[in-house]
């Protein structure tokens, strides 16, 4: 039988143990951020209804959406004269009514509609799961991955739009990219005011911020020529093409003279020089792509690593408003954990070293061991946050074999010698060195050759 070689589908990936150990190392240090700041964790479902996903992200990100199509006989609620179309959208809704989250904040916003007398507002949550998106897969970008959410609901406070600057500088300052990171904010209000003067309203001014989140990836000529194919007149596209080229948002009073529209964005940037947090530049081009988001906006680039932005949110004050719960304000910022370890891949960045590498093996080689005395030293070690893997083995080759590949930094050998004189042997795998230690001794000997 000719053997078929088992594949995971394109865009999903499988993890090895040590891809895991640092993603494993990125959650915990985000969550640490997140829980210093006040956020508590909460957890959705991973399916939710098509009522809920749809009409939230806009027609282009709609089209990503996974779908799950209905259990048993799908087809049984298709009307007979669908059947005869070749049109699926019209199919759909009979054969669909569920599909994967797109990302965490409309279910958020589901959640908090749904516990509304549950919840202490302001309430602060945060959220560590994978999200899907039916996207050609391509570098930095995959059909399932994590997002680390931080979200504020309830307050229209704009301290919080502070906040979120606050935490992303902490956040990528714990896992070593503070020199990297590069904040990017801007103001959809200020946004639609400045466009409105160019005569750019509704659809209008969808279409055009779609074009202009290309601008990054196609250039400024080409974005030209997508606004042009659209159909908007040559002083709109030279307008936003200045508009494009502003470095102070106080330049948009050359069209706008609506306080009300510009000061958020002018008191924010503000509040971000009072205590000293440097690479956040105001950003014209930065609309981020869903139709839900009404106010600040924000995202992360790494300086000298392309994989895209690897943070992103913003305020978004009606979301509730589509599940029958008005005045729920809300506003949160996401981390990529993939982008971001990709990221620190490029930069050569791996401060997670010695959190996999501090490891501790104890080779089992006999049968007389004294469990009680075996657990107590291997409690004592563990106790102070260092692995140990007990593997019982008698060939003393294999097991240092297995050790080495597994990066363990120190080996504890039992055999039925070391359990006659009650002295273990101690090795330190990276330089060799083994010693006999008294029992007693051995836990304290640990720890200190890891200090």
């Amino acid at each position: 039988m000719q053997r078929v070689e088992p594949r995971v589908p394109s865009g999903f990936r499988d993890f090895s143990p040590e891809e895991s150990r640092r993603r494993h190392w990125l959650f915990t240090q985000l969550r640490q951020v997140f829980e210093l700041f006040g956020y508590d964790p909460i957890e959705t479902p991973a399916v939710e209804l098509l009522e809920i996903l749809l009409g939230k992200y806009g027609e282009e990100a709609e089209k990503l959406v996974f779908r799950i199509l209905n259990s048993g006989d799908f087809l049984k609620d298709v009307p007979e004269e669908i059947r005869q179309t070749n049109d699926y959208k019209k199919w759909l809704k009979h054969i669909s009514d569920k599909g994967l989250r797109y990302d965490l904040t409309v279910p958020l916003a589901r959640y908090v509609a749904q516990n509304r007398g549950k919840i202490t507002l302001p309430f602060k949550r945060y959220q560590i799961q994978p999200v899907w998106r039916a996207e050609r897969p391509q570098k930095g970008r995959f059909r399932e991955f994590v997002q680390c959410d931080a979200d504020v609901i309830g307050s229209y406070d704009p301290y919080y739009d502070f906040e979120m600057v606050l935490l992303l500088d902490e956040g990528f300052r714990k896992i070593g990219l503070g020199d990297h990171r590069k904040i990017l904010i801007n103001d959809r209000r200020l946004l639609q005011e400045v466009f409105k003067t160019f005569g750019i309203e509704g659809d209008g001014f969808r279409k055009a911020t779609g074009i202009i989140d290309k601008l990054d990836k196609v250039g400024i000529d080409k974005v030209k020529q997508l606004l042009e194919s659209e159909g908007f007149s040559a002083d709109q596209i030279a307008n936003i093409e200045q508009w494009l080229g502003f470095k102070d948002p106080e330049e948009a009073r050359k069209y706008i003279n609506d306080d009300e529209a510009i000061k958020p964005i002018i008191t924010l940037l503000k509040q971000i020089k009072d205590p000293g947090i440097t690479n956040v530049e105001w950003t014209p081009s930065l609309v981020r792509g869903l139709d839900y988001y009404t106010g600040t906006i924000y995202e992360v680039v790494l300086e000298g690593a392309p994989v895209g932005s690897v943070s992103g949110g913003g305020r978004y004050d009606n979301l509730t408003e589509l599940f029958g719960v008005p005045n729920m304000p809300g506003i949160g910022i996401s981390f990529g954990a993939d982008r971001i370890l990709t990221a620190m891949e490029m930069l050569k960045i791996e401060p997670w070293d010695t959190y996999h590498t501090n490891k501790v093996m104890v080779i089992l080689a006999t049968d007389k061991v004294s469990w009680k005395t075996l657990n107590s030293v291997v409690a004592d070690i563990r106790a102070q946050n260092i692995p140990v893997e007990i593997l019982p083995q008698k060939k003393m080759k294999k097991a240092f074999k297995t050790a080495n590949n597994k990066n363990v930094r120190i080996t504890i050998i039992i055999g039925d010698r070391e359990v006659e004189t009650a002295e273990w042997g101690v090795k330190d795998m990276q330089t060799g060195k083994q010693e006999s230690i008294p029992v007693e001794k051995v836990a304290e000997t640990v720890l200190n050759m890891l200090s």
